[in-house]
């Protein structure tokens, strides 16, 4: 399983970071009368002003993989979609290297009458639109 692991930084705020098995291994785990063992916690950093920033570290994770990175503003309608591109919605792409290592930066412009951001990050699935891994902030940061 993946670690996240971000710096620390004096103006910033150390952001809980949610990471789960898959609903496929939580089944196969259940289904062999294993019990399921608890999320792992690990923290992000997000830095705020004028802009909004995460600084991205990930060691420990698929070789020569691809994960998106997600900063969405709150609130948001429910009817609105979360994808890059979206109003509200900063996202980068972190790739690792041999070593299963990779970071990245993302910032974006705070949106008039927005108060808050979570943090979604995601492994694409190979041979489905559902995502392979996925974490997420455990609470929306005030802005």
């Amino acid at each position: 399983m993946a670690r996240l692991t971000f710096p620390v930084s004096r103006d910033g705020l150390i952001v809980p970071v949610w990471i789960g098995l898959s609903g496929q291994e939580t089944t196969t785990l259940l289904a062999a009368g294993h019990a399921v063992p608890p999320p792992l916690k690990v923290r992000g950093l997000l830095d705020t002003g004028s802009d909004v920033t995460a600084d991205l570290q990930i060691v420990g994770a698929l070789p020569d993989t691809p994960y998106d990175v997600r900063l969405i503003e709150m609130p948001r309608a429910s009817s609105a979609s979360c994808n890059a591109g979206d109003p509200g919605v900063a996202a980068a792409v972190l790739q690792t290297d041999d070593g299963g290592a990779g970071g990245v930066t993302v910032s974006d412009p705070i949106s008039p009458g927005a108060t808050g951001m979570w943090m979604f990050i995601s492994r694409p699935g190979e041979l489905s639109q559902t995502p392979a891994e996925f974490y997420t902030s455990d609470f929306v940061v005030p802005l």
